[in-house]
Formats: structure tokens, sequence, C-alpha cells
């Protein structure tokens, strides 16, 4: 598929949706796919329906960007384990670090970062509510 047309990305994760329906243990996110299993052997079998279904399917992995059985991976911005989510160590780094907000451009990008990650963070909406108040009018 031609990337960079309009609707490609969309048209892909389509595709990879169709392809993957019937694997409740796959999660695709465009064109990174995570294969959850609760043993080794397992993941094994879940990574052989997976590759046969890519397989037929005329798709190919680029086995240099696998990471296989792994416990914990960052994926779509957040890090997975058999314990949940949570936003990885150096999100949440850049979050802390981020420099006080001198315009609004600025104070948008804050609240951007701190949505990505909402629903890690308890009653994020009362805790924003103060940043988003500065916001209005604007």
């Amino acid at each position: 598929m031609p990337l960079g047309l309009r609707n490609s990305a969309q048209t892909f994760q389509r595709t990879m949706n169709y392809l993957l329906r019937d694997l409740d243990f796959v999660r695709c996110y465009q064109d990174d796919i995570l294969v959850l299993s609760a043993s080794h052997e397992q993941h094994q079998q879940h990574l052989r329906e997976l590759l046969t279904i890519l397989k037929r399917a005329r798709l190919f992995v680029n086995w240099e960007k696998c990471q296989i059985g792994r416990s914990e991976v960052v994926f779509a911005g957040y890090l997975i384990s058999e314990h949940g989510f949570k936003p990885p160590a150096a999100k949440v780094e850049a979050i802390a670090r981020f420099p006080k907000p001198s315009d609004s451009t600025q104070l948008r990008r804050f609240i951007g970062m701190l949505n990505f990650y909402r629903r890690c963070l308890p009653h994020a909406a009362e805790l924003m509510s103060p940043l988003t108040d500065l916001l209005r009018g604007l």
C-alpha cells in the first residue's frame, strides 16, 4: 500500500483489524502488534497463529524491530505489563521537567501531554481544571 496518501493509515488499520479480528490476544495499532499471552508456550502458539495470518495476507515482519517474549513493553505510548499499563518513566520525567508555560501555546502543549495519560491520573479533570480555565476565552 502506498503510504503518504490521505487515507493510507486508516485503510491499513482497517485491514489489520479485519485480518486479526479472530485473535483476541492481539492488539494492533498501525504497524505495531502486541501479543498477550499467559505463558511461554501459549506465546509461541499465539505467534504461530499471528504469523500464519500475516503470511497469508502477504504482510512481512521486520524482525529487527520485534520484541518477542517480553514481560513488559512500550506500546502506543504506554508501558504494558502483567500489572497493567502506565506511562513510561521517560514520559513522566518529561512532564515533570516541562518548563512553566509562558503563553497559551505552551499551556495547550502541556495540557495535551497530561491528557494523553489522563486515564493514569486519578481525578485528572479536577486537577487540570485550573489549567483549562486559563484557556477560556482565548
